[in-house]
């Protein structure tokens, strides 16, 4: 009997041993010219990530005109069929997010968030009804397949570097118009262009409701990390390193990776969240996850959601300029009081 358990502890350590860490890294920075879209940095984000996880991952790249919808489809298809029991799987997206209307009953803004590939175009027409998005929806179904193909003692991490980019397991506003700066999506929702206006107000009189639905434990199935570089409905930007531009979430999940591996995950994390407040501070990146994560409190831009534990932090969107009121307010009435008194 002891010969069979050491014969089993051997065969158990032998298997866990293959496990390997898998990437799937897509970028869409210059989009194909029909589509409307602009040119952003995105191709930067795969070239310093694939840097930071070469020592770590096996990689694999789609960019550009290689990432189109049905492209990134095939990979992330292939890179199922390909994973084992206890695999580590990264999938990481730059470029292009928009929110699209739709009739689902679980979205309460009435709006889907997307990705969009390199084929897909910004406005609704005749001859386009958003078949090249990829929806949350979409997303929700490859996570579910890669967490029940990797099992219990494999981890999947999906991060997006894109506007409107929170809640795509399952909404910012900015009328900034600086030209200089690359918004990772800024157009309208999708289907905008086909409804009236007073149909558009209602919509985005609802774009700020949260979707506060966890990660859930699924047994049998791995743990699940989905990192966003914003809420669904704020804008992301493009940052300058260098003179290189780069999406913010890009470039601080690079520099996790060199100082910190995912075996310490709350490290792992709150290194991004660090580099991100300071890079950039006027966005909030979000966290999904079945993993018992909860935010340090340097990561004060965060909000959290877990299966196991959920942050119950305001959910404020940048600096309290209500404390600098009561501030001038409270000193205004002291100085007046000592005035009138005299």
């Amino acid at each position: 009997m002891k010969h069979l358990t050491l014969i089993f502890l051997a065969l158990l350590w032998t298997t866990l041993s293959m496990a390997q860490n898998k990437a799937l890294l897509i970028g869409v920075g210059s989009y194909e010219s029909s589509t409307g879209w602009k040119s952003i940095g995105s191709c930067n984000d795969v070239d310093i990530l694939s840097k930071s996880l070469s020592s770590s991952f096996s990689i694999t790249t789609l960019t550009n005109e290689k990432a189109t919808y049905n492209n990134i489809i095939t990979a992330i298809n292939q890179l199922i069929n390909n994973c084992k029991q206890g695999d580590t799987v990264l999938i990481h997206f730059s470029g292009h997010g928009q929110q699209m209307l739709t009739t689902d009953k679980n979205e309460p803004d009435g709006l889907d968030e997307a990705l969009v590939p390199y084929d897909a175009p910004m406005l609704k027409s005749k001859t386009y009804n958003g078949e090249r998005h990829l929806t949350d929806n979409q997303v929700c179904v490859f996570i579910e397949k890669l967490r029940k193909k990797v099992g219990e003692n494999g981890l999947v991490v999906v991060t997006i570097d894109a506007c409107f980019s929170d809640s795509m397991h399952r909404d910012g506003d900015d009328d900034s118009n600086n030209e200089t700066i690359g918004y990772r999506g800024g157009a309208d929702f999708f289907g905008s262009n086909t409804i009236s206006e007073d149909s558009i107000k209602s919509i985005y009189s609802k774009r700020k409701i949260i979707d506060d639905f966890p990660m859930e434990k699924i047994e049998g199935c791995a743990d699940v990390v989905l990192i966003s570089a914003c809420k669904s409905f704020q804008k992301s930007f493009d940052i300058k390193i260098d003179d290189v531009y780069y999406g913010p979430l890009s470039y601080a999940i690079s520099q996790s990776f060199l100082r910190q591996n995912l075996g310490d995950f709350d490290a792992w994390i709150n290194n991004i969240i660090d580099v991100m407040n300071q890079k950039a501070w006027n966005q909030n990146p979000q966290i999904r996850t079945t993993l018992n994560y909860s935010p340090s409190t340097k990561s004060q831009y965060v909000r959290a959601q877990t299966g196991q534990a959920r942050s119950q932090e305001s959910d404020n969107e940048g600096f309290p300029y209500f404390l600098i009121i009561i501030g001038i307010v409270t000193t205004a009435l002291i100085i007046w009081k000592k005035s009138s008194k005299k």
